[in-house]
């Protein structure tokens, strides 16, 4: 008796659950998938110690923190001291500590190895070979080294005032006037590696390995307590204490015992989490969180223990339906029918994929047994008999019970009603129904269905007994179906499109398309809900109906409507769960069954045990001119320190409610960050007094930046009194020594003079300056090689004895010639004289290279219009010219054959002239001169060739000349030269492109 006792006594129940939880890994962020330990702290930070160093998050960034002393990046062993500074131990044994956001190494004797040191309120302890070194934790300086000889330093850890570590099977306590005490309790027990925890006033013992299947506890002063048995943990890594109950972390998940509600004593009751992951950590954060963090498969962040997911490997859930309260009915995304029991660790597939079609439509009708689902097509199992099954060739969407006899469907294609058993029909051997004469009048010969409205696609239908009223919501809008009439329902004398339709008792709710909740009154009113409920616009994905209650999920929360009282008011639900990744939904004895790819995640509708904390704001960084600088109330800043930036963190973990965040400036309207977005840039604020403030939601937070930017001295109130004294004494002296300074005042009226007479020089010179880059340009057109060349081939038309084209040549050499004189008189000329000057040039080229030289002059649509002509525009002369002779001299000169020029007018308005966006013209000429030459890389190096030194004068003097007129006007000439190249980047000749403002 006594061994089976021995037995009962050992022996430890496990519960296994999987909760819901989100992974944080490499695939999302997080630096490392290796995570050894976690902290949250005071601010509400997250600190992982993992294979990449010291990482802090904040929900939303990663932040690794690294020293070019590091030994080693990997480590745990994170802990906050009083002074807010975060430490870690990697595993080499070296202690490193986060200050002013950066990362410092500890300066310390050679450690033993990988040890955990201790911090309490007023020291550091680290271990080393020689025994445990002590230093105070304010400056850091070293204290004294208690000795001890060491031959194996198994554990230690450290509450706010003690430091207990366990050496050779001896646990040693180092309290706060650093008196040592011990206790040899292990001493000969042949328990190797045992680790020390911390529960309330209690200290808990467990050895890695766990020899005696055991965990001890002991009070504060060591002396033993008592035991529990813990055989079925085997290699702990970790330990917690969290929510009155020991956390015990090993490779096969984190075992949970509550010795508080231990009722049968002569066992011992565990729960599991995470049984197939290696779990080295577990803390609980201030909004109720838990975090779990693993050797090899980064961070597992649990917002509700009680959301417990049932993974269905190999299979897509999609939807669901409840048969009985022990069974439900399951589709898939790959068009399996899966039966399962009520903890879903049965599963029995009814139906087996054929061609992997979506099962997007299940629904079990309770009254009549029948189960209805579509995939490629719509199927009916009477009694849930898969033998009996019926295939429809129709699409069907939804389905409602109308009688013994019918049912009322929407499809794609067309709504109407649906008889199961037609025969019972035909020979009226079932009970007379309001809806026969409907149905037989209108039954399609081929098929046991009577259409209501065709060439639609439905969407919903629901059926109100007492009216006899079908409602059918469809892409065109909503009707409604009596036995007599048709009707749509108009809002607003407009279509209403609706997603779903449903009636309870007297009350008819339908969700539009657009995501608003709308109550149907007397077949025409339609009242609004979303405000009514203080659900935002637009934001309602699904609705359905469970007995009397009526559920909507939205993009952020669950809301439950109780239809049986008047549908006065909303319970919202928070299940911190994304929406979007919920495929249906199913409630049954209070509990809610959300279906995911992953699996059914099942929870209870009235669990309020995970209530969140306030949302907290954190400002990380505050850096004025992008220099860092410390948080205070009030900052006065010189009228150049002007540049600020604020980088924050909102702390708000395992929710799936997207925080929405503000800010504002000297209590003015409150203005959204988008939520990609951490950091809040003020740059070139003027000079005055500025409050800034934040809001998370609707909760303002107490942190403000204030800053109040100082006015030069210049622009200061005593500046200007001293200025207006200085006047008056000024005036004073002017006045007694007025006669003195007679000569002064002539003589400053000569340097005046002399200025003016300076600046109208300068006018001058500037003008001057113009007619000469004016005259250059001509002679860059009118040069020497230009002549050359037209003499040449006036010479070459004579001694071929071909006298037309002489003087044709001749003729239209001299009308440009003096084209050419005539426009360099002027400032401007109107572009149909440039047009004309250059058709001239054009022509003349075209001669000269004997036809194998075409052009186009093109003109857009905008100059076929009444109000642009070319006789209205006025630019400068010679503006364009220049560019076109480079473009044959340098770039078609050298093409064997096919030269060809394209020159392209346009007017365009309101736009910034590139690589000029000070200067815009509201109206200017865009000129486009396309060559397909060589290109002016390989034409300056045939240049070259034939001078060393070779320039282009024209291009020269026309880019002086344009600097000049920019200089004298306010509206810019721009010119911009593309290189064009072909799809091997060979050069394929030169776009030049010229924008010169114009008044129209």
């Amino acid at each position: 008796m006594l061994v089976i006792f021995f037995i009962i006594k050992s022996w430890a129940f496990i519960q296994a659950q999987q909760p819901y939880s989100v992974n944080l890994n490499k695939l999302n962020g997080l630096p490392s998938d290796a995570v050894y330990d976690i902290l949250q702290d005071k601010k509400g930070f997250i600190w992982f110690a993992s294979n990449a160093g010291l990482v802090r998050y904040d929900g939303k960034e990663y932040q690794i923190y690294q020293s070019a002393e590091q030994t080693s990046a990997a480590g745990s062993n994170i802990k906050e001291d009083n002074f807010g500074r975060i430490w870690y131990e990697n595993f080499d044994g070296y202690l490193y500590f986060v200050k002013n956001d950066t990362l410092q190494s500890f300066k310390q004797n050679i450690p033993i190895g990988f040890l955990p040191f201790g911090i309490t309120n007023k020291n550091i302890f680290v271990i080393q070979k020689n025994g445990i070194d002590i230093y105070d934790i304010k400056d850091l300086k070293f204290i004294k080294t208690i000795p001890i000889i060491i031959k194996s330093a198994e554990h230690s850890n450290s509450n706010t005032t003690d430091f207990y570590c366990i050496i050779d099977d001896i646990i040693y306590r180092i309290d706060e006037e650093l008196n040592v005490y011990s206790s040899r309790y292990f001493e000969g027990k042949k328990e190797i590696l045992k680790k020390v925890f911390f529960a309330n006033d209690q200290i808990y013992i467990i050895s890695r390995d766990n020899e005696k299947k055991r965990m001890c506890f002991f009070k504060k002063d060591m002396s033993f307590s008592h035991t529990i048995p813990t055989s079925a943990i085997t290699l702990i890594q970790g330990g917690s204490f969290i929510d009155d109950k020991f956390w015990i972390h090993t490779p096969k998940g984190t075992f949970v015992f509550d010795e508080k509600n231990n009722k049968n004593k002569a066992q011992t009751l565990f729960n599991s989490y995470f049984e197939d992951k290696n779990i080295s950590c577990v803390i609980k954060d201030r909004q109720n969180n838990y975090w779990f963090s693993t050797t090899n498969q980064g961070v597992f962040l649990v917002s509700n223990l009680q959301n417990i997911i049932y993974p269905f490997e190999g299979f897509l859930p999609n939807r669901i339906v409840a048969v009985t309260p022990n069974k439900f009915i399951i589709g898939t995304k790959k068009g399996e029918l899966i039966a399962c029991n009520s903890t879903f660790d049965k599963k029995t597939v009814v139906k087996a994929k054929t061609d992997h079609s979506e099962i997007y439509f299940l629904k079990y009708d309770t009254i009549n047994n029948n189960l209805f689902y579509t995939a490629k097509h719509f199927t009916h199992l009477p009694n849930l008999n898969y033998a009996d099954s019926r295939i429809y060739t129709l699409a069907l969407k939804d389905i409602t019970h109308i009688d013994a006899n019918y049912y009322a469907f929407v499809a794609s294609g067309y709504c109407g009603l649906v008889a199961f058993d037609t025969k019972k029909i035909a020979q009226n051997s079932v009970q007379n129904s309001v809806w026969d004469s409907f149905y037989l009048k209108g039954k399609m010969s081929d098929k046991n269905t009577a259409p209501i409205i065709t060439d639609v696609r439905g969407k919903s239908v629901a059926y109100h007994k007492p009216n006899k009223t079908i409602y059918l919501a469809t892409n065109i809008g909503l009707y409604l179906q009596t036995p007599e009439k048709l009707k749509e329902l108009k809002m607003g004398n407009k279509p209403f499109y609706a997603a779903k339709v449903i009636i309870y008792e007297d009350n008819i709710f339908t969700l539009n398309t657009k995501g608003n909740l709308y109550a149907i009154l007397n077949e025409r009113d339609f009242i609004s809900l979303n405000n009514v409920f203080e659900i935002k616009e637009f934001d309602i994905l699904n609705m359905k109906q469970f007995g009397k209650y009526l559920f909507l999920f939205t993009r952020e929360w669950l809301y439950v409507l109780d239809m049986d009282k008047n549908a006065q008011k909303l319970q919202k639900i928070n299940i911190n769960i994304n929406p979007y990744e919920i495929n249906d939904f199913l409630i049954q004895d209070n509990l809610l069954f959300l279906l995911t790819d992953n699996g059914i995640i099942k929870t209870a509708i009235n669990n309020t045990s995970h209530q969140n904390n306030k949302i907290i704001f954190q400002i990380n960084e505050f850096l004025i001119n992008d220099k860092k600088q410390a948080l205070q109330t009030k900052k006065r800043l010189k009228y150049y320190e002007n540049d600020l930036k604020i980088h924050f963190s909102v702390l708000d973990f395992g929710s799936s409610y997207q925080n929405k965040i503000f800010y504002r400036i000297n209590q003015d309207n409150w203005k959204m960050i988008a939520n990609e977005t951490r950091t809040l840039t003020f740059a070139q604020l003027a000079v005055g007094y500025y409050e800034i403030e934040f809001k998370v939601n609707n909760e303002i937070s107490n942190i403000k930046i204030i800053v109040d930017i100082i006015a030069p001295f210049w622009q200061t109130n005593w500046f200007f009194g001293l200025c207006f004294l200085a006047l008056i004494v000024l005036i004073i002296t002017i006045g007694f020594l007025y006669y003195r300074f007679q000569l002064g005042k002539i003589k400053a009226k000569n340097v005046l003079l002399q200025e003016k007479n300076t600046l109208l020089k300068e006018k001058i010179d500037l003008e001057n300056n113009l007619n000469k880059s004016i005259l250059t340009s001509i002679k860059a057109q009118m040069n020497p090689h230009f002549f050359f060349n037209a003499l040449n081939t006036i010479q070459a038309y004579i001694f071929t004895n071909d006298k037309a084209k002489a003087n044709s040549y001749l003729a239209k050499f001299s009308k440009l010639t003096r084209i050419i004189l005539e426009q360099s008189e002027k400032e401007t000329i109107s572009l149909n004289e440039e047009i004309q000057g250059l058709t001239l040039y054009l022509d003349l080229e075209k001669m000269r290279f004997e036809n194998v030289f075409e052009y186009k002059i093109i003109f857009s649509a905008q100059f076929d219009s009444d109000k642009i002509s070319k006789e209205m525009i006025e630019i400068p002369p010679m503006i364009i010219q220049p560019y076109i002779e480079n473009a044959i001299k340098h770039g078609l000169l050298h093409q064997e054959n096919n030269r060809k020029l394209e020159v392209f007018f346009d007017i365009e308005q309101n736009e910034n002239l590139e690589n000029n966006s000070e200067n815009q013209a509201e109206t200017y000429l865009k000129v486009i001169i396309d060559d397909n030459g060589i290109g002016r890389k390989r034409s300056l190096e045939l240049n070259k060739i034939k001078n060393e030194k070779y320039q282009s004068f024209s291009t020269k003097a026309n880019q002086k000349r344009l600097e000049i007129l920019n200089n004298k006007n306010n509206k810019k000439i721009a010119v911009q030269i593309i290189d064009k190249t072909n799809n091997n980047d060979v050069a394929s000749g030169t776009k030049v492109i010229i924008i010169i403002p114009i008044k129209i």
